[in-house]
């Protein structure tokens, strides 16, 4: 377990080998940039922008997992909250075309979902208040992806609609629409009711 370098903003560990049964996992993360700590370093915190964190895991078998996350401060903090953007899974070293791509984009966002950054998220204090929607899309070989879109409700975060699309599709083969019990004029987390339609509608 090793960080590599005292100026990393979030405090995070660079390398991790895990030993199981099956053999060692080796987890690599790396930064964009070393973020606040390197910018006052610097003398030049224009430089520095908030870092954009990787990390590749590598299996007993030598298959690699790429994931990309993008950093996000709630209120006056400097601490970081980093949303998942994308996951790449190879057959063997990250090169070439995955075998599987996921990519998540927020509030709306449209893929490349590494492109997000903080800047399309409202400022805010707490998750539920940043994250309306959610869009999952997931590829196999370089084909086509399917897409899974879901709506969160205020302020518990919690899924009030979810479309699924399938490959390729521009329209939703199925939604799922929730409502929640409400105490004291509040929402809950406990569903009231579950209704799920085809894409002609039909409950």
């Amino acid at each position: 377990l090793v960080r590599n370098d005292p100026n990393c903003s979030d405090g995070g560990v660079f390398f991790l080998n895990r030993t199981t049964e099956d053999g060692t996992w080796t987890f690599t993360r790396t930064l964009s940039n070393y973020g606040s700590g390197a910018c006052v370093e610097a003398g030049n915190c224009a430089s520095y922008p908030v870092p954009i964190a990787t990390t590749k895991v590598v299996d007993p078998a030598g298959n690699t997992t790429v994931y990309t996350f993008f950093p996000y401060t709630f209120g006056p903090s400097t601490d970081y909250t980093y949303f998942l953007t994308d996951k790449k899974l190879y057959n063997g070293a990250a090169t070439g075309t995955p075998i599987l791509h996921q990519q998540v984009c927020y509030n709306g966002f449209a893929p490349p979902c590494a492109n997000e950054t903080s800047a399309t998220l409202p400022a805010a204090y707490q998750y539920a208040q940043v994250i309306s929607t959610k869009d999952v899309y997931t590829s196999y070989n370089g084909g086509s992806p399917s897409r899974v879109t879901t709506t969160y409700g205020w302020p518990l975060l919690v899924p009030t609609e979810v479309d699924e699309y399938d490959f390729g599709g521009t329209t939703p083969k199925r939604k799922t629409l929730t409502t929640y019990y409400a105490m004291n004029g509040l929402m809950s987390s406990n569903p009231l009711t579950s209704t799920v339609e085809d894409g002609s509608g039909n409950i």
